[in-house]
């Protein structure tokens, strides 16, 4: 499936086992990983219009701009900005560093969690009226070979 995608943040051991089987339910075949590559990852959100019908149903609804679809998709810019992010493929991929053997089903899991553990990097603790605990982003990252990513983030609870 092309456009299948997920973006989950949490904190929790037993949401990540669930995120990530969500994830892996995209590769066909045998659920394995074969390669991992380690990038900075800063996400640009970029928007486009489309002409819509203006008696669509759509347009009928929509008051600001009645005859256009507004999208948006996100564009991934790798360098040295962005969050230190953990990309696992089912194959190996060029670029990707291959596993000494595939990892599936609970040795996901773990090697994600042993990531997390020792190189998670979320960034400065935000400012908001609630409280942050340590946390994480699981995502199908837009134009990348990768099964998924992985980053630590901060999962914020608001009052």
């Amino acid at each position: 499936m092309d456009n299948f995608n997920i973006d989950i943040t949490a904190e929790k051991p037993e949401q990540l086992k669930l995120a990530i089987e969500l994830a892996m339910s995209r590769v066909w075949g045998t659920k394995k990983i074969a390669s991992y590559k380690v990038v900075r990852l800063k996400e640009e959100i970029n928007y486009y219009t489309s002409e819509v019908n203006p008696k669509s149903q759509y347009a009928l609804n929509c008051k600001q701009l009645p005859n256009y679809h507004i999208y948006h998709y996100k564009n991934p810019v790798y360098g040295n900005e962005g969050i230190l992010t953990l990309l696992l493929a089912d194959c190996l991929r060029e670029d990707y560093t291959a596993l000494l053997f595939p990892l599936q089903g609970d040795d996901i899991i773990n090697f994600v969690h042993g990531w997390l553990k020792n190189n998670s990097d979320p960034g400065p603790e935000p400012d908001h009226d609630g409280d942050n605990k340590s946390g994480w982003r699981i995502f199908i990252p837009q134009g990348s070979a990768a099964t998924f990513g992985i980053q630590g983030v901060w999962a914020m609870y608001g009052k």
